[in-house]
């Protein structure tokens, strides 16, 4: 993967993704608990949005219109990580190891919601061609948090 890296705020990330993930008929709150909006990123600016979005618009989908979306930041050493938290129906742990593979589909959600099962393994070669990681942490009916890094300028 070819990256165009360039130095973008944090505040430029997160806009940049949310203008691109609103699911139409979603009713769902998205709040922002952004420390570092003015920190910056070195980041190819088209993919890197794309990871975020994704995450946002997948919480979209799978959670119920009544629940928020929390989306927040932290830095870690040279990066910032940027986490996705839902109130969905969560991941079987069984199943949280399969995930990021290529068409993979959780059993429950097959059929619940349309997919190809490429947008999680998209989302985390992406992730790793910045030299960043991306994890999930989840239980059944407790939600998920997708938490992935990227590199903070130096």
């Amino acid at each position: 993967m070819e990256l165009n890296l360039a130095s973008h705020s944090v505040e430029e990330l997160i806009s940049a993704a949310l203008a691109d993930c609103r699911v139409p008929t979603s009713k769902t709150q998205i709040c922002l608990d952004v420390k570092h909006l003015e920190a910056r990123v070195l980041v190819d600016l088209s993919l890197a949005k794309r990871v975020l979005a994704h995450l946002v618009t997948n919480a979209q989908l799978y959670s119920s219109p009544s629940q928020t979306i929390r989306v927040t930041t932290t830095k870690c050493k040279k990066f910032y990580t940027f986490s996705v938290t839902d109130q969905g129906p969560g991941i079987k742990e069984e199943e949280i190891d399969f995930i990021f593979e290529q068409f993979y589909r959780g059993e429950n959600q097959r059929h619940r919601v349309p997919g190809t099962g490429m947008g999680l393994p998209i989302a985390k070669a992406i992730v790793e061609a910045h030299g960043g990681t991306i994890r999930v942490v989840s239980g059944v009916r407790q939600g998920s948090i997708f938490t992935f890094s990227l590199p903070a300028e130096h």
